[in-house]
């Protein structure tokens, strides 16, 4: 088989911080599943070179279904962020990634997730904020984040969203689950956010409390991508 490509608006924020680099290692064969809810749940890798990227559910023996990336049928990048949708739930599903038409060179390794139960989240609390690169004003566009929130030795299970073409990240907190997604995420003052960023010209992270963007007047510090 050849070898796919290698693994390998709101108010603006003066404050800027540096961040170490994230211990994630999204690529095509350790990818992250994040967003599991009881009918969807998303796919998310890097790789070394630009290319598409797809994911292949495998509904049973016989079917099988290709999910585009969330951008388009036709986006090529080093990130790669796919939403498998229309599942049921408390079901366990199998699926592979394909990178530049090819599966992953890992003797087209199969991955397994199980959809939660049907919930019904109530409320809002929306975190916001803008990523850029290391220049410190090029938006960081098409990089991904990872939400995990934290709690002590306990954490919720994780969540993703995409940048958008502007640097700015916003994700629905309210739908966090725990760990095992079968319930929902109780947010108490005691917890705080983790976010892990991911995008092709670097990676950081950071740790802090956890508070709504209240319209977009109130965003977490400009993180940059090193």
């Amino acid at each position: 088989m050849r070898k796919s490509c290698k693994t390998a608006i709101l108010i603006h924020m003066i404050v800027i911080i540096f961040l170490f680099s994230t211990a994630l290692s999204a690529n095509e064969n350790t990818p992250e599943i994040t967003n599991i809810s009881s009918g969807q749940f998303t796919v998310s890798w890097i790789t070394e070179k630009p290319c598409k990227g797809t994911v292949k559910l495998y509904r049973d023996s016989l079917k099988t279904q290709e999910f585009s990336d969330d951008r388009g049928r036709e986006y090529k990048g080093r990130t790669h962020y796919v939403t498998i949708k229309n599942l049921f739930p408390n079901t366990l599903y199998t699926f592979s990634i394909i990178s530049n038409n090819q599966l992953n060179p890992e003797n087209d390794q199969l991955y397994h997730v199980t959809t939660g139960p049907v919930l019904v989240p109530v409320g809002s609390i929306q975190p916001a904020g803008k990523v850029v690169l290391d220049d410190r004003k090029t938006a960081a566009a098409q990089s991904i984040a990872y939400v995990t929130i934290l709690r002590d030795d306990k954490k919720s299970a994780m969540l993703s969203t995409l940048v958008d073409e502007n640097g700015y990240w916003f994700i629905e907190l309210i739908n966090s689950r725990t760990s095992d997604h079968t319930r929902l995420y109780k947010i108490t003052n005691k917890d705080r956010i983790s976010l892990s960023f991911v995008g092709e010209n670097g990676t950081a992270n950071f740790i802090g409390k956890i508070f709504d963007n209240e319209g977009g007047t109130k965003l977490y510090p400009v993180i940059i991508l090193k």
